[in-house]
């Protein structure tokens, strides 16, 4: 699970001399550099999402910090890619799975971002495990998200991957 900076602690910031408490745009928030990109894509959709921009746009914004993190750039390239390509097809998808009474527009946009990153690796990495994708997705979830809105993305996520992988 990625362990994010605890809100509540009582952590003294020296702001005068440029402490902060995120990391730098430079650095990752994890160790693995396969779930750096994940969450760089994931990064990605919400800006652009936030943006009211294509995709396509954001990556340009993004990609020059992208290329300073440690992160494996290959899955990076690769995920970019397809949710750039999917930029009109998985927002639809994604509708379709959600329950009944939840519109696109109404589910907070780290949510979208993740699930949106989340089916385009499903579709661009076929013969890797969904498993794998999942638990990598829910824990990225854990670390952004509260208990009820993982709970979300998991029964999402098994929705999606019957449509994409009929699995």
């Amino acid at each position: 699970m990625i362990e994010l900076p605890n809100p509540t602690a009582t952590t003294e910031f020296d702001w005068d001399n440029g402490d902060d408490a995120f990391p730098a745009h430079d650095k990752p928030l994890v160790e693995d550099r396969r779930t750096e990109a994940r969450i760089a894509v994931v990064q990605l959709v919400a800006q652009s999402l936030l943006m009211r921009q294509s995709v396509a746009e954001g990556r340009s914004l993004l990609e020059a910090s992208a290329n300073k993190r440690k992160l494996d750039k290959k899955l990076f390239a690769l995920l970019a890619d397809e949710v750039i390509a999917g930029e009109e097809r998985y927002p639809t998808m994604i509708s379709a799975h959600l329950h009944e009474n939840w519109a696109w527009q109404r589910v907070n946009v780290v949510l979208r971002a993740l699930l949106w990153a989340a089916a385009a690796e499903f579709t661009a990495q076929p013969t890797l495990g969904t498993g794998v994708v999942m638990e990598e997705y829910m824990n990225i979830a854990k670390g952004f998200l509260p208990p009820e809105e993982v709970a979300f993305v998991r029964a999402t996520l098994e929705k999606l991957t019957i449509a994409i992988r009929g699995k």
